[in-house]
């Protein structure tokens, strides 16, 4: 399996951006939820609309399972991911050609990072892979403007599609 892993890896580290898949409810379907019998979690409060879905690109960098991106804590996919940490991720190139078709979806745990040395962790990892963004992002400057957060996506379980290998070919690897 060593072998697969580095092959999906190695694609992985290919690409710079990955569609994120969350999953939420809105401020009062959460004050609802945790009125059910069930003691709260995201079950379905009777009458409740569907979840807060969203897909949302982010860039990102990886260090061994663990997928560390940026994003403003107000936006929806933050919210959901502090409400429901886990979540999965779509990561392909654009092909034009079906024989071409390579890409993952990975799943885990997804949680804000916390604390200075955890930020440094991810940080020096994210501008390694993006070493230009320092070049115009002034971290103080960014963080009065805006409410950025760093997050790490730890992953449990890829998918790994290679029609390069036969249409449909898939690989899972439990991490």
């Amino acid at each position: 399996m060593s072998g697969a892993i580095n092959t999906i890896y190695d694609y992985i580290d290919s690409l710079s951006v990955m569609v994120l898949s969350t999953a939420g409810f809105n401020e009062a379907e959460c004050e609802a939820a945790k009125d059910t019998p069930a003691g709260g979690g995201l079950s379905f409060p009777a009458g409740a609309r569907p979840p807060a879905l969203r897909s949302t690109p982010v860039f990102f960098a990886r260090k061994n399972n663990s997928f560390y991106f940026i994003s403003v804590a107000k936006t929806v996919h933050a919210r959901n991911i502090s409400q429901n940490p886990y979540i999965s991720a779509a990561l392909t190139k654009n092909y034009r050609n079906y024989r071409d078709i390579k890409g993952v979806q990975l799943f885990g745990h997804c949680s804000e990072i916390e604390g200075l040395t955890g930020i440094a962790r991810a940080a020096m990892v994210y501008f390694s892979k993006f070493s230009d963004l320092k070049s115009f992002m002034q971290m103080d400057l960014l963080k009065s403007a805006v409410d950025v957060k760093w997050y790490e996506l730890a992953a449990e379980k890829l998918i790994y599609t290679d029609n390069t290998i036969r249409f449909g070919y898939k690989e899972e690897v439990e991490l």
